[in-house]
């Protein structure tokens, strides 16, 4: 191994003012993580091994060719670049490591040389910690370890900063959906008082050229909007009166939302409401609910490229089940626009899911109207990945049907007339594009479409079973969400069951054996564990890879008494409570985005080259840094993994 020399270099502790010397590196450590919270005795017994090393601006450190580093860097004063081996002089830099900051650790964490080659961005002076105590650290400080394994977050971010990069010229300068709206170069809102006239509010709308016009009180607070979509509803009505005021035709208590959500927010506000216009009002109760400004469907879509609202609403209309078909078609090029904006893999699903939603809503819509009788009130319930909010294009129909009855007869026969229902909207999702269950977890099998208390029943007797195998089967039943009908008919449903998972210790184990049944694909000796396919060697990204995660996230969450279903959501609500570290759900949470992207980027990769839709991915095929992080995301997984081998040994 070549051994890179630096322009100057000390040993940390060496002659006269020695213990000054150690106090001082240690007083710099204790100021950045991990050292802070770095037994202080065992960081001076390290620094007594360590080199203060000087490097002139342009310096080489360290790169590949040099073998396994025998040593680690923390930067105590300057900067240093990783960029690729072959980068030209004007090339980006892979990473920035300032004062404080470590580098190398990973690749002797790893036993590998480094990927990238080091170079000192100005004069720099980098505390240099040889192998040897490297692996003391690593053997006498648990935060060392956690430090060194946990880096999935700050990879996640390079990858989607390089996937942002490979974007087109033309949106590479749009913002992203994480911009704050009240950043956005927004016009001051068109506004005017209830008793303004329409034919006044119109002809000021059209002067100032704007869609929309908010009606303020008399204390300045909207009271409603008037929008050229509301103009042509009293026109086509047929006896429109220009000359009544704007208060008796305007939409009311319009939709808003705070200056300081993001770009995100809006889209998914938009789509909640279906409505083109949303108003950005001021965040802080000290200023009141001032108006800022009006979002416009338009002004954010030339902000985006962004039109999920669009589709929303054609989903809201299409008239039958195979023009549903043809709109979901055009969700996978919106995503693409989005992985180009670097949107994350929550923002992704979820968007996915909404739009799966409205689609879900109107085919039931679609199959009532082909009932000539009332059919009875109902509640359509959503499973497994749609439940989660976590859907991706490639999915199935995972739903059943929940009513009310006050006698096992009346629920007998409430059944017999809800089934030809349920069996008709499973056929017309077939239609629209999701297929039908292979296992049958649908609305017309009469074992799913059920009462309120035989729901009841049905989570009683999965709680109570002791054997995961049939656990296996019914853990899609405890994610679970109302996509049409009364909300408060499942709340009862879950108040109920919730405490009895909270409390029954058998269930939660078999749970956390089910959960660890979902293997991370990782080999043995640091590389992905595959299979061998027509494609080469692969693994499954939803089985051994996203699963891992869902179901640990889904036992502990049931354990703890949460009742929400989405993963990310589970986690925080669990590190909220103190039931998980903070830091480690954050690792945890970055690194389940990716894989999603990951997986999301497959399928688009698929359709774009007419192939069926897989979660099968071939890590050789992938590149050196996403191979790398899937490998980091994968080791979260495992690191999650055995956070619930402790709780459940």
């Amino acid at each position: 191994m070549t051994t890179p020399t630096a322009d100057a270099s000390t040993p940390v502790r060496a002659g006269r003012g020695a213990l000054q010397t150690i106090d001082n590196t240690v007083a710099f450590l204790r100021e950045h993580a991990p050292y802070d919270e770095i037994d202080e005795a065992l960081l001076r017994e390290v620094l007594q091994h360590a080199q203060l090393a000087y490097y002139a601006q342009g310096r080489s450190i360290i790169g590949p060719d040099d073998g396994i580093p025998g040593f680690f860097c923390v930067v105590q004063q300057g900067l240093v670049r990783g960029v690729r081996p072959d980068a030209v002089a004007e090339a980006p830099a892979l990473f920035e490591s300032g004062a404080g900051e470590t580098f190398l650790a990973a690749a002797l964490f790893e036993e590998r040389p480094t990927r990238t080659a080091h170079i000192a961005a100005e004069d720099s002076f980098v505390l240099q910690i040889p192998r040897t105590q490297f692996r003391e650290l690593l053997d006498q400080s648990a935060r060392f370890l956690h430090y060194c394994e946990r880096r999935a977050s700050v990879l996640v971010e390079r990858a989607r900063e390089q996937m942002r990069s490979q974007v087109a010229a033309e949106l590479q300068r749009a913002a992203t959906l994480d911009t704050r709206l009240n950043s956005l170069p927004l016009r001051p809102p068109v506004t005017c008082p209830p008793e303004t006239t329409v034919q006044s509010a119109v002809t000021t709308m059209h002067e100032e050229k704007v869609g929309s016009i908010v009606v303020l009180d008399e204390d300045r607070r909207p009271r409603g909007i008037f929008t050229l979509h509301d103009l042509r509803r009293i026109i086509a009505s047929g006896d429109a009166d220009l000359r009544q005021p704007i208060q008796a035709c305007m939409t009311p208590d319009p939709t808003a939302v705070g200056g300081s959500h993001s770009v995100f927010d809006a889209v998914s506000t938009m789509m909640e409401h279906h409505i083109g216009h949303l108003l950005l009002l001021e965040d802080r109760p000290e200023h009141g609910h001032g108006l800022i400004g009006v979002v416009s469907q338009r002004e954010l879509f030339l902000q985006q490229r962004v039109d999920m609202v669009n589709l929303s609403r054609t989903l809201s209309r299409c008239t039958s089940a195979e023009a549903i078909a043809e709109v979901r078609r055009q969700i996978g090029r919106v995503i693409s626009t989005m992985l180009a904006h670097g949107a994350s893999g929550k923002q992704l699903t979820g968007l996915i899911t909404q739009l799966n939603d409205v689609a879900t809503r109107r085919v039931l819509e679609l199959a009532e109207d082909t009932f000539d009788d009332e059919l009875p009130p109902y509640t359509w319930l959503a499973f497994g990945s749609q439940a989660r909010g976590e859907q991706t294009l490639h999915t199935d129909q995972d739903n059943g049907l929940l009513f009310e009855a006050d006698s096992p007869g009346e629920a007998a026969a409430m059944r017999q007339r809800l089934l030809p229902f349920a069996r008709h909207a499973n056929t017309l999702l077939d239609v629209a594009g999701f297929p039908t269950c292979p296992g049958n977890v649908m609305a017309g099998n009469p074992e799913l479409c059920l009462s309120r208390q035989e729901w009841v029943h049905r989570y009683q007797g999965i709680i109570d079973t002791q054997s995961p195998e049939a656990l296996l089967k019914a853990s899609i039943f405890l994610d679970l969400r109302v996509i049409a009908g009364d909300e408060q008919s499942l709340q009862h449903v879950t108040d109920q069951v919730l405490p009895k998972a909270e409390h029954n210790t058998h269930f939660q184990h078999a749970m956390a054996q089910i959960a660890l049944g979902f293997k991370p694909a990782l080999g043995m000796i640091r590389s992905f564990a595959t299979q061998r396919s027509d494609a080469g060697r692969t693994l499954d990204l939803k089985r051994n890879g996203l699963q891992s995660y869902v179901a640990a996230a889904r036992t502990l969450a049931l354990a703890e008494g949460v009742a929400c279903a989405n993963t990310d959501d589970r986690l925080e609500a669990l590190a909220a409570e103190g039931k998980l570290d903070a830091r480690d759900t954050h690792a945890w949470i970055e690194a389940f985005s990716f894989m999603q992207v990951l997986r999301m980027r497959a399928h688009q990769e698929q359709l774009e080259a007419d192939l069926p839709l897989s979660n099968k991915i071939a890590p050789d095929a992938l590149n050196p840094l996403d191979r790398r992080i899937l490998k980091e995301a994968l080791r979260q997984a495992q690191r999650l993994h055995d956070r619930l081998k402790l709780n459940y040994p």
